[in-house]
């Protein structure tokens, strides 16, 4: 049917490429941690630049990019004292309204900067999905692409927690991405949020049946996952907690050029409500 939206899944970074590349919509979905954390900026009225690590060393740095955006850049560690801020979404509760904040991720700040040459880019978890589902519909009545492709991360297999279970990965397979749970619901809750006239790939309609499944133990199912156990090992329980507020926030965060600073490579994004 002409004009009618199409919905599919594709995990991790190449398929923030691939989507990009077919011209498609995409979001960018890492719940317990990017995804969730931008939204939690852009519901406190701020403003967040989010770059890969490469673009960010690209740019000159940490140093040269917080200059640039007049932001604050977010720490690297995800434990901050008062006054500071983080990837961890507990830490951007005391966000001031207006505070401009600049970011990097290894996994949803990647997949935002391969998705860059998509016409339209945003970021979404369990917290924003009814608000996300909406703004993907608009596009086809408005002549834009009529694909949206959600991108749920997964995870990285390595660092401290994943040696300590089963020690060190030989070298060629740190960098290898697993599924996760977390993501997979979050690209399923966007899913159902939408509209029963999108037509969805079986890739959609798996993570919306993964969804429908939990929707009612969010919470437990994050922290029951490899990805919560480790938060909640280390001791960031509370951002379990955050990433599974469902319908928490009414805002869309998306990437904007409204801001003279920001280049057309990086992703500056701004609040859609």
């Amino acid at each position: 049917m002409a004009g009618r939206l199409a919905e599919h899944v594709e995990w991790g970074i190449p398929g923030a490429l691939f989507a990009a590349r077919r011209g498609d919509l995409v979001l960018i979905v890492d719940v317990l941690s990017f995804s969730t954390a931008v939204t939690e900026v852009i519901a406190r009225g701020s403003v967040a630049f989010c770059y890969s690590p490469e673009a960010l060393d690209a740019a000159g740095g940490r140093t040269a990019v917080a200059h640039r955006h007049d932001a604050a850049m977010l720490a690297r560690r995800r434990n901050v004292g008062p006054g500071e801020f983080s990837l961890s979404p507990a830490s951007l509760d005391a966000v001031p309204r207006g505070q401009r904040l600049a970011m990097t991720s290894l996994n949803g700040g990647r997949c935002v900067g391969a998705a860059a040459d998509a016409p339209w880019v945003a970021t979404g978890c369990l917290a924003n999905r009814s608000a996300v589902a909406p703004r993907i519909t608009t596009f086809p009545a408005d002549g834009h692409a009529a694909r949206c492709t959600i991108v749920p991360y997964g995870e990285t297999c390595a660092g401290p927690f994943m040696a300590e279970q089963v020690g060190e990965l030989p070298a060629a397979n740190r960098g290898f991405v697993r599924p996760s749970i977390e993501d997979h619901l979050g690209a399923g809750a966007v899913v159902d949020a939408l509209s029963t006239d999108v037509r969805r790939s079986v890739e959609a309609e798996a993570a919306a049946a993964v969804f429908e499944r939990h929707r009612d133990r969010l919470e437990s199912t994050l922290a029951g996952g490899a990805s919560g156990c480790e938060l909640v090992h280390r001791g960031f329980g509370d951002d379990v907690s955050v990433a599974a507020r469902l319908d928490a926030h009414r805002v869309v965060a998306q990437r904007s050029v409204d801001d003279p600073r920001n280049s057309s490579r990086v992703i500056g994004v701004s609040g859609h409500a």
